[in-house]
């Protein structure tokens, strides 16, 4: 049986738990911060990891689901740095979309028009924010959190994990945070009912990610709609990983940079 469909049946009791629970444990931004800082810096040591994001949406009554993959590794040189980025998204199983950061070129290509726009960054620190940032601005829901993610990640490695960590800030302005010794809890009641967790572990004495877990239930036409996704953290990236990109017979477009999947 589809989570969707276990989710529903049980949402009246979720929604009132949730905010049982919020009103009795609320933790601060700076817990929430303080608990991120030895993740951000874990990550930030790493010169590669990996994500696999699987999810669930229902649109127009029609449970979909999605995926995306998402690798990175460090490379160049102390002087010229630079980092290498793929993403590829899978919907209903198809291939929507693969973004790649080749170390000196961005490339998005769109699987459904088969069409690429590319653009150049530089091999700096400012240059990488930027990549990442470009990536960030094409992307939304599970792939923008990963991307976002990421951003911070590059910035505490730059700056320390102290400071990156203490410019963190949820989503949404109005979330309650739930902090405990291994889990982050984002709850917003607005715009709609969302859940956003980030789940630690310890490995030989060092806090580290392990996934991140979302829900959300938007009231569509009367009918609750609901949305899920869970990104777990890998230390190894995929085999097929190739930070490269040929675009073959796909049609270059100008690189616009409206979100997308």
């Amino acid at each position: 049986m589809s989570n969707f469909y276990v989710k529903r049946a049980f949402l009246p009791l979720l929604l009132i738990g949730m905010v049982g629970i919020s009103n009795g444990q609320g933790s601060t931004l700076q817990d929430a911060r303080d608990l991120l800082t030895p993740v951000l810096g874990d990550l930030a040591m790493r010169n590669s990891f990996a994500f696999l994001v699987a999810g669930e949406e229902e649109v127009r009554g029609r449970i979909v689901p999605f995926e995306t993959h998402l690798a990175m590794q460090r490379g160049g040189t102390l002087e010229a740095p630079t980092l290498f980025i793929e993403m590829v998204s899978r919907r209903d199983g198809r291939l929507v979309e693969r973004l790649v950061a080749d170390g000196d070129h961005i490339w998005i290509y769109d699987a459904v028009a088969h069409t690429f726009g590319s653009m150049s960054y530089q091999r700096t620190a400012p240059g990488i924010r930027s990549a990442i940032d470009t990536l960030r601005r094409r992307s939304t829901h599970a792939n923008l959190a990963i991307l976002t993610l990421l951003g911070q990640v590059q910035r505490a490695r730059l700056e320390g994990a102290a400071l990156a960590a203490n410019s963190w800030v949820p989503t949404s302005p109005l979330a309650e945070l739930q902090v405990t010794e291994s889990q982050l809890i984002m709850t917003s009641q607005s715009p709609a009912w969302s859940r956003t967790i980030f789940d630690l572990a310890v490995i030989n004495g060092q806090k580290t990610l392990r996934s991140i877990q979302f829900e959300s239930v938007t009231r569509i036409a009367g009918r609750d709609t609901l949305a899920s996704w869970n990104a777990t953290l890998r230390d190894t990236v995929p085999s097929w990983v190739s930070y490269t990109f040929n675009p073959g017979t796909a049609k270059p477009v100008s690189l616009g940079l409206s979100q997308r999947g």
